[in-house]
């Protein structure tokens, strides 16, 4: 179509057509900007409304139930005390390994320790091999001994051998 028309014609024609479809372009997005707005309205609206009313709410709740609100703040404080408490009562799990590890002598090997985590006590396993019976009794008796331990059991098979002995002994603690 522009092919006889003089090249200043045609750039001219081409400059035409893109600054209508510019305004075309600019003219829509406004129309689809200001569209976008009057259609927020509402829900900024009811969103306003809402927020008012929780606000209301709360300002209700607040001076109609403090000591409500008081009393379960209370309570939760009371759990959170019992727990500090139970747990400053607990002995951490490393200083009941080194009582363990601090009584045993040289006729004593430990291989293996297993540690179980209960709710309020858990139990250390510890296992090993004993030259003689003699030192596999004195280091039971040491660990019963031991305030911590609430229960150091070593089973009576443990002792049937003499010499070269191995050994499974249970401790119960608070940890």
């Amino acid at each position: 179509m522009f092919t006889f028309l003089p090249e200043e014609h045609k750039d001219k024609a081409v400059k035409y057509y893109r600054l209508k479809l510019l305004v075309v372009y600019i003219g829509l997005s406004c129309v689809l900007l200001a569209t976008g707005f009057v259609l927020a309205i509402p829900s900024y609206a009811i969103l306003f409304a809402k927020k008012q009313s929780s606000l209301l709410e709360k300002q209700a709740a607040t001076s109609s139930g403090t000591d409500a609100s008081v009393a379960e703040e209370v309570k939760i404080l009371k759990e959170e005390i019992t727990l500090a408490k139970t747990a400053s009562e607990q002995i951490p799990v490393t200083t009941l390994l080194d009582k363990v590890l601090s009584r045993q002598s040289s006729s004593i090997r430990i291989s293996s320790i297993t540690i179980k985590r209960g709710a309020e006590t858990g139990t250390i396993s510890v296992e090993g091999r004993a030259s003689s019976r003699d030192a596999l009794v004195a280091f039971s008796k040491s660990l019963q001994g031991e305030p911590a331990f609430t229960k150091v059991d070593l089973p009576v098979g443990s002792l049937a051998k003499s010499k070269d002995i191995p050994w499974v002994i249970t401790i119960s603690s608070k940890f």
